[in-house]
C-alpha cells in the first residue's frame, strides 16, 4: 500500500449581497501521472426551512472521477431535511 499527499485547487461563488457561499468546487491537483486518476467535486448550497428557522445547507453534490479512461459521476441531492430533538427522561 502506498500513501501520499494530494493538493487541491478550487474556487467558490458567493452571493454579492449576503456573501453566502453558493458553490464550492475543487479539483485534485499534483496527482502523479502514474496513478492515472483525476477527480473534481462541486457542492451547491441553498436555504432550507427547518423548525421555523432558515439554515444554509448543502443542496447538491457532484463528484467526478476518471480512472484508466473511464469516467464516473456520483450525484447526491439533499432534500427532506428534518430536525431531530431528544430530551432526557
Amino acid at each position: 500500500m502506498a500513501i501520499g499527499f494530494l493538493a487541491c485547487a478550487g474556487r467558490w461563488r458567493s452571493d454579492r449581497q449576503t456573501h453566502a457561499i453558493l458553490r464550492i468546487r475543487y479539483v485534485g491537483d499534483s496527482i502523479p501521472a502514474s496513478f492515472q486518476i483525476r477527480f473534481d467535486s462541486t457542492v451547491d448550497y441553498d436555504y432550507v426551512q427547518l423548525g421555523g428557522h432558515r439554515y444554509w445547507l448543502p443542496a447538491k453534490a457532484v463528484v467526478r472521477t476518471t480512472h484508466d479512461g473511464r469516467e464516473d459521476r456520483n450525484e447526491a441531492v439533499f432534500s427532506s431535511y428534518r430536525k431531530f430533538e431528544a430530551s432526557p427522561e
